[in-house]
């Protein structure tokens, strides 16, 4: 889940109102990311409308970054486990 996770990018941009303007896309910087680069690494979280623009279910994202969370959760969990038994006393272990 990580390796998938650590593919994707988080970016700012602008949605290009002047090619588009019935399309009424938000003005001002926006934070997300682009469909096409999220398509090549979760295609179930990209949609595409009739007229060919795609855009990314950030709703269903919530799901797949939980389950990565889990996996960070137990790798955390068993680094920590490794360190306490050779320094029981260090202050994660307590």
């Amino acid at each position: 889940m990580l390796d998938k996770i650590d593919k994707l990018r988080g970016v700012y941009f602008d949605w290009n109102n002047l090619s588009n303007p019935e399309r009424n896309f938000p003005t001002g910087k926006q934070v997300g990311f682009i469909a096409q680069e999220v398509e090549s690494v979760y295609p179930e979280l990209v949609t595409q409308d009739k007229e060919g623009i795609k855009g990314v279910e950030y709703a269903n994202m919530t799901a797949v970054l939980v389950e990565a969370i889990k996996e960070l959760k137990k790798e955390n969990s068993d680094l920590k486990a490794l360190i306490c038994m050779d320094h029981p006393t260090a202050t994660i272990c307590k």
